[in-house]
């Protein structure tokens, strides 16, 4: 994909006005193609796919951002605050993360799609507040922000046996989770808007099963066509497994382009030498693989 760097800067504060237009520059300087979104904030972009903005209801999302072509919205309480942003994740999927402005050009609130794909770091430093998928070295050397190990987080870490995301090991930046809105300060605690037990809840009421396999396969296709016709040529690997077919066959059904590579990568071993499965699936599905054994050194 690529990643993003947002910088807002807080009125009548000089510091701030000189680091953002500093930064604006040098970011241009490293490859992001820079936008205004605003007189207080700026977004860049870089990479073989750059994200997308895509304005929804006052959000800012940068990213890949997808409506469903059915969501399932569920109930809000009318008083919720967030009750736009739990039917937000509801209806549209992707890769995404966003920004939500609010008296004088400044950041309210930041959100992260339950997906996680791609990532949000936010922090406040003289004035600014940075959002960005990573901190790149150069942005770190120019604001040379205080950030300090944090070493109860380290220890929590070490002791943790599933803790695979969280907060982060430093005391200044702030990881936003999938699924959450981030309000501003960054102090204030984050807001889980979207949940597995979401999903969880709608399997207690199963569908019969013709309408069930209906819902997975339009579920399926719909994913495969959308993020298959984001970008150019597309390579897709495959298997003997169930997964590897199922997308297989979407591809081919959905892909709006044809695909340009199917390759197969297959190991010394009989269990780790799937071809004669992928030229089955090739039969059935009318390619023919390109198979090329593992790689066992650089």
């Amino acid at each position: 994909m690529g990643d993003y760097l947002l910088i807002c800067r807080a009125p009548n504060d000089p510091r701030a006005s000189r680091l953002f237009t500093d930064l604006r520059a040098r970011a241009s300087a490293e490859g992001y193609v820079v936008t205004p979104i605003n007189a207080h904030a700026w977004l860049g972009v870089r990479g073989p796919c750059p994200p997308k903005r895509v304005d929804i209801g006052g959000w800012v999302l940068i990213g890949d951002v997808f409506d469903r072509r059915s969501p399932r919205l569920p109930y809000v309480d009318p008083q919720d605050q967030w009750a736009f942003e739990r039917k937000l994740v509801a209806r549209v999927w992707g890769r995404y993360a966003g920004v939500l402005f609010g008296p004088k050009d400044q950041p309210a609130a930041f959100i992260r799609d339950p997906s996680g794909a791609l990532e949000c770091v936010a922090w406040t430093h003289c004035g600014l507040t940075v959002a960005c998928s990573a901190a790149d070295d150069w942005l770190v050397r120019c604001l040379r922000p205080r950030w300090r190990i944090d070493y109860a987080r380290v220890a929590e870490a070490l002791h943790s046996l599933v803790a695979g995301t969280g907060a982060l090991l430093l005391d200044g930046p702030h990881a936003l989770e999938p699924g959450t809105v981030q309000p501003t300060p960054l102090t204030v605690p984050p807001i889980a808007v979207w949940t597995p037990r979401q999903i969880a809840m709608q399997s207690l009421d199963p569908p019969p099963a013709a309408q069930a396999e209906v819902s997975i396969r339009s579920a399926v296709d719909e994913a495969v066509s959308r993020l298959s016709n984001l970008a150019g040529p597309l390579a897709a690997e495959v298997s003997g497994g169930l997964d590897s077919s199922i997308v297989a066959a979407a591809l081919a059904k959905v892909a709006l382009e044809p695909v340009s590579l199917w390759i197969n990568a297959y190991g010394a071993t009989p269990e780790s030498d799937e071809r004669s499965y992928v030229e089955i699936l090739g039969d059935a599905l009318g390619f023919k693989p390109y198979c090329t054994p593992h790689a066992v050194g650089p």
